[in-house]
């Protein structure tokens, strides 16, 4: 992925802190990159960041990859460039400015409603999950670990662990030994 955003900076002072740098990292994460090698170039009026990354699990094979194949990810810097420049200039022209929160959200489409009952607290549970939260879930209810999770799914286990914190907030419960208790209760509706 490659963005060009107004910034000033170098690589070294306020880049963590950036809000473009901030919401490409999120974007690399949510889309289970967890190893990156990202290119930083510095022009007049912007900062041009791209970013290569990989879900695997072993750093030391992407590092190795990254560092015997650098010429042809800077060559497809260069391509990506060069195919963006009319969007760029179209983004100039009419620049349409989104929120950061609302700019990437779960369509309501790919939840997956669950609901049950809580007898100990006696309350009705209303879960709407996305899929792979609902998966995750019932692969920790089947006495899997986060790592293990994450290696059926094929996710990170950054992503395991967000969607674990995502379902207990969603529950209401106060961890996620407390949602897997309920979990039985739950049916898909």
């Amino acid at each position: 992925m490659s963005v060009q955003s107004p910034c000033l900076f170098s690589a070294t002072d306020t880049l963590m802190k950036h809000p473009t740098y901030r919401k490409q990292m999120e974007i690399a994460l949510s889309c289970n990159m967890e190893n990156r090698v990202v290119f930083y170039q510095r022009f007049k009026d912007y900062c041009e960041i791209s970013i290569f990354g990989s879900s695997f699990h072993d750093t030391a094979a992407f590092c190795n990859f990254c560092i015997q194949n650098l010429s042809v990810l800077q060559n497809f810097v260069k391509y990506f460039r060069s195919q963006a420049k009319s969007l760029i200039e179209a983004a100039n022209e009419d620049p349409i400015l989104l929120d950061p929160c609302s700019s990437y959200k779960i369509l309501e489409t790919n939840l997956l409603n669950f609901v049950g009952y809580n007898f100990k607290e006696k309350r009705k549970i209303t879960l709407q999950l996305t899929e792979q939260e609902a998966n995750s879930l019932e692969l920790l209810a089947s006495g899997k670990t986060v790592e293990e999770v994450a290696k059926n799914l094929q996710l990170s286990s950054y992503i395991v662990k967000s969607h674990i914190g995502e379902m207990i907030k969603k529950s209401e419960c106060q961890s996620i030994y407390g949602l897997l208790k309920i979990f039985p209760t739950l049916a898909p509706r």
